[in-house]
């Protein structure tokens, strides 16, 4: 995943915490979980369950795990226990991160990469035991993941979610909420909202609703994610199925491919506001409507339902593509049959997209792809597409989940659209100083953009990835509005409202 380490480190803004709020787990760790890696502990649920409303982050590394604990008792150690109602079951205000190769120190967290250390929970990787006379099946858990009720600002990010089977009836409770065995194979959200970052979900299956994700009552925001190759074999949302009354989901750089159920293959919406920002929907199946999204607000109105500089095409089978979309509520986008040539800025839905290679199932754009530069960069706030890669090349933000390395054909795009705020090519060019540098604490730090003046985004880092400041600015000579820093190195961060970027270092003297 190309420049993912700058894009979490300069971007995201991720807090890295003392070491007393942070939990370290590795595959086969047998320590308390504190300090270091070198005394992970083996056991996810149990160190969740240490920072529970109080609060912290747990460090996961590369491996695979399955959950040991009942989703219904998951504060008391099981050992070995197997049973396919076993759960990993988020915690109020626990950031779980994986993507660790398990060496880093605790100041070390810009070094996670999920894509070179895949970080695995699994609900189907238990083998078949043989104890005595008596053969024990091999055992696949309901869910993977379950977040029910309020969690405040969890978080869960860069692992692969996989191996859900949510296919008998009844249910347990968890948290006071009554989870059904038969929904949200990967991932469960019962009126619960935890943030959702750079995971993949795969290969998740419910007999009923929600195959890779199921969320009820659930405003959780889903950014760089991709849901693939899940199925809701006899009911809805095959890849993601949301009802909410009242709810609002955002999804945002999604891809949501070769998922399969009876409606909507790729996603289903019941009820609910959603928002779908540069996500691609492709590849997907419906036996009977919608194989790449389907929509059922009859109370709430299909306006509620936004779609911006996204691509719905190329979904398969003999049901409607698309099903219960208002399109007057999609912008900058592409959706097969449905969008007009121009109209709200989409292209016409018999436009081909030019995927780069759908029969391996590659939906990121070829070089010669028309969706190149036809997005509207306000929409979507994101430094990296899901791939990693810049958001934003040239002048223009691409339709879909991934940013071309096309950046000529988006600046003649905008010119030809005569897009407003266009730079000329001087005054484009940013000449970025901070000074004075070093600085003493008790000084301000100043900024000049050299002739530049529309608005820009600065953020200040340190080295360890943490966001100290974060704020807009008119563009121009500036300083910046932020407390005495401490003596140390820092990283000062300008996003143009053209989606450029720039990085200079400073340091603070006592």
């Amino acid at each position: 995943m190309k420049n993912y380490l700058t894009a979490v480190f300069l971007c995201l803004g991720i807090l890295s915490l003392s070491a007393q709020n942070i939990r370290f787990v590795k595959q086969g760790g047998t320590g308390t979980g504190i300090g270091s890696f070198a005394n992970a502990s083996g056991d996810l649920q149990a160190m969740m369950n240490q920072l529970s409303n109080i609060g912290g982050e747990v460090w996961v590394a590369t491996g695979t795990y399955a959950p040991m604990r009942l989703a219904n008792n998951y504060t008391v150690a099981t050992g070995t226990s197997i049973s396919p109602d076993n759960a990993f079951v988020l915690r109020p205000n626990v950031q779980v991160y994986g993507g660790f190769a398990g060496n880093e120190g605790v100041t070390e967290f810009y070094r996670r990469n999920p894509n070179t250390n895949p970080t695995i929970l699994s609900g189907g990787v238990q083998p078949m035991r043989i104890v005595g006379s008596i053969i024990y099946p091999p055992v696949i858990a309901y869910h993977v993941v379950i977040s029910a009720g309020e969690v405040g600002n969890a978080v869960l990010d860069g692992f692969t979610i996989q191996g859900g089977n949510a296919y008998k009836t009844g249910s347990y409770n968890v948290n006071g909420y009554s989870i059904n065995r038969n929904t949200g194979g990967g991932i469960c959200l019962f009126g619960s909202s935890p943030t959702l970052k750079h995971l993949k979900i795969m290969y998740n299956t419910a007999s009923n609703n929600g195959g890779g994700i199921y969320a009820y009552m659930s405003n959780s925001a889903i950014t760089n994610v991709l849901i693939k190759n899940n199925s809701a074999s006899e009911s809805s949302g095959g890849g993601l199925y949301s009802i909410g009354y009242d709810n609002t989901q955002i999804l945002t750089n999604v891809e949501i491919s070769n998922n399969y159920a009876a409606y909507g293959g790729g996603i289903a919406v019941i009820e609910m506001s959603l928002t779908l920002i540069n996500n691609t929907i492709a590849g997907n199946n419906a036996s009977i409507r919608g194989s790449g999204m389907y929509i059922d607000n009859y109370f709430y109105g299909t306006d509620i339902v936004k779609i911006r500089n996204s691509i719905i095409y190329g979904n398969i089978g003999s049901a409607l593509k698309t099903y219960g979309i208002n399109v007057t509520n999609c912008n900058y986008s592409l959706i097969e049959g449905l969008t007009a040539a121009g109209t709200n800025n989409n292209l016409a839905g018999s436009t081909n997209p030019l995927f780069v290679n759908v029969s391996s199932n590659d939906y990121s754009l070829s070089l010669s792809s028309p969706c190149i530069g036809k997005g509207w960069n306000s929409y979507n706030t994101t430094a990296t597409d899901l791939a990693g890669n810049q958001r934003i090349r040239g002048y223009n933000i691409d339709l879909g989940a991934y940013e071309s390395s096309n950046t000529t054909k988006s600046l003649s795009d905008r010119i030809n659209n005569n897009y407003e705020n266009i730079l000329d090519e001087e005054s484009s060019k940013i000449e970025l100083s901070v000074y004075p540098n070093p600085i003493n604490s008790n000084e301000r730090i100043n900024i000049s953009l050299g002739n530049y003046y529309n608005p820009v985004t600065v953020g200040v880092y340190s080295l360890e990835g943490k966001l100290i400041h974060s704020k807009a600015y008119e563009g121009g000579d500036f300083k910046l509005d932020i407390p005495d820093l401490a003596p140390g190195m820092y990283l000062i961060h300008v996003q143009t409202q053209e989606g450029e970027n720039f990085t200079r270092k400073i340091i603070v003297n006592k």
